[in-house]
């Protein structure tokens, strides 16, 4: 492999504050998109609500929260409605929706559903979520919910994508962009720190590589670069 020394591979396309903070530090980097996101139109979902009592909405990222913000009218959202998510990040996307938005304890799939009983009240659930999310919510919900509904409402598509080189730390930003940058044939050295945005996250790479694997303490973009840069730091790399 093609050695990058102190340089960090970034699983997505930047925001340009990230990438404008990354070239002001002089820190080394390559940004690769590793999927694409395709959301789907209200009219082909078949969601099938509570039309004589309060729905709940359950989201585990951003893609759904996105979803649900730009497209809650056209399904009939109504003003006593729940939305349980499991980042300040997915509720701050929600918050024109309805006052009635809710943040699991922890940014993990058993959290999240501990919040769904607390604040369900005979409402019909509804998980929204995408074509490769991880199944532990649906297994945990199936083990208290007798009703609820699991929507696809965006997908996942591979970016194809290959490198030779090697870097100090990879960022990832979702199972996905893990499980595609790994069925690439790309592979990472033992020695190399791997930074996931969440839990989730977290477990698909460890079910992928050996490496030591470390989930942000927070959600922001731009956070969990500066986790990697500072991971680095620590490891007794010299940043460039």
């Amino acid at each position: 492999m093609i050695e990058m020394k102190n340089s960090i591979f970034i699983g997505r396309k930047v925001a340009e504050e990230t990438r404008s903070w990354l070239q002001q530090n002089a820190i080394g980097f390559e940004e690769h998109p590793l999927i694409q996101i395709e959301y789907y139109t209200p009219e082909i979902l078949n969601i099938s609500r509570n039309k004589k009592g309060k729905n709940q909405f359950v989201i585990t990222s951003q893609h759904a929260a996105l979803w649900l913000a730009k497209n809650h009218e056209q399904i009939g959202f109504a003003e006593d409605d729940i939305i349980c998510c499991i980042s300040e990040k997915q509720k701050a996307i929600c918050k024109n929706i309805t006052r009635n938005c809710f943040v699991s304890q922890q940014q993990n799939s058993r959290s999240v559903v501990e919040l769904v009983l607390q604040k369900n009240f005979q409402a019909k659930v509804i998980f929204l979520s995408g074509n490769q999310s991880l199944n532990t919510v649906e297994s945990l919900l199936y083990n208290y919910y007798f009703g609820f509904q699991s929507v696809e409402v965006y997908r996942n598509s591979p970016v194809h994508f290959k490198t030779q080189k090697e870097f100090s730390a990879y960022i990832f930003f979702s199972p996905g962009g893990a499980r595609n940058f790994y069925n690439s044939g790309c592979r990472i050295s033992e020695s190399s720190e791997i930074i996931a945005i969440g839990e989730t996250t977290a477990i698909t790479c460890s079910t992928l590589f050996a490496n030591r694997i470390i989930v942000a303490p927070e959600q922001k973009e731009i956070s969990v670069v500066k986790c990697a840069v500072d991971l680095l730091k620590k490891t007794e790399f010299q940043v460039i």
